[in-house]
């Protein structure tokens, strides 16, 4: 399957858009909380320059940034590869159901429903997550997250950074690969039982299982990944090692 890359489009834009506002959406404040307009103009609000927050954002080339950011960002691309494959996953448990644990030769995906899941992928990623905000500290986590519920940061190297990493994924391990990898452990979360709890995330497992198999794997992540996929923060263990220092000077 070919996937038409919009990187280049995406680094252009990354030049030109600003750090985009930290604070949660509150949609009680909005004319018209379904204007999509007004969502996306009080997304990109920009955030002053002397800000706390924008002096603290992560530079994507400094080296001990760089392989935690991409551990983050492929668990940004695992996550939203689950989202999309999400119709095919109910779909698969149900007609497994309905054939006594036998998953039949037609309910697997269709290479139109790839194609299209693959060629939204990398461009979704990197238009819709950002970085989550520590708002007692002031400063942008590594984690990547796509919900209004948090507060974010997006726009400059995120895009491009997000879109090259979905991008690198994908050249290594294969679409075929990925979405099949995906659905192997979503049909065994299911016979263990475990997509019947009531959950509100019910794809949480699925993305856990298969960030941990992708991301400590890959070159470009797996030094900035801890042994689940997740990203390890290099601040945190430099603030553990002056600590320790200090402690040791008493």
């Amino acid at each position: 399957m070919q996937r038409h890359s919009s990187h280049l489009l995406l680094l252009l834009v990354a030049v030109v858009i600003p750090v985009c506002s930290e604070d949660k959406l509150d949609f009680t404040k909005l004319r018209d909380p379904f204007d999509m307009d007004e969502i996306n103009r009080k997304l990109q609000e920009k955030v002053a320059d002397d800000d706390p927050v924008q002096k603290a954002m992560p530079d994507p080339m400094d080296p001990k940034f760089r392989a935690p950011l991409r551990c983050s960002a492929c668990g940004a691309v695992i996550e939203h590869a689950v989202r999309l494959l999400r119709p095919i996953i109910e779909r698969q448990s149900e007609r497994a159901a309905r054939s006594g644990g036998v998953l039949p030769a037609d309910a697997l995906p269709k290479e139109y429903e790839m194609v299209d899941i693959f060629e939204n992928l990398c461009g979704e990623v990197g238009r819709l997550y950002g970085l989550e905000v520590e708002k007692d500290k002031k400063r942008p986590t590594l984690r990547f997250s796509k919900s209004f519920g948090v507060s974010r940061l997006q726009g400059s190297w995120m895009p491009s950074f997000l879109t090259s990493t979905c991008e690198g994924v994908l050249d290594v391990e294969g679409e075929e690969k990925l979405a099949a990898m995906i659905l192997g452990v979503a049909r065994s979360e299911a016979e263990a039982g475990r997509g019947k709890v009531i959950s509100m995330n019910p794809d949480q497992g699925i993305v856990d299982k298969v960030r941990e198999m992708v991301c400590t794997k890959w070159e470009e992540s797996a030094k900035g990944c801890d042994v689940y996929g997740v990203a390890i923060d290099p601040r945190e263990t430099d603030n553990d090692d002056g600590a320790e220092e200090a402690a040791s000077d008493l």
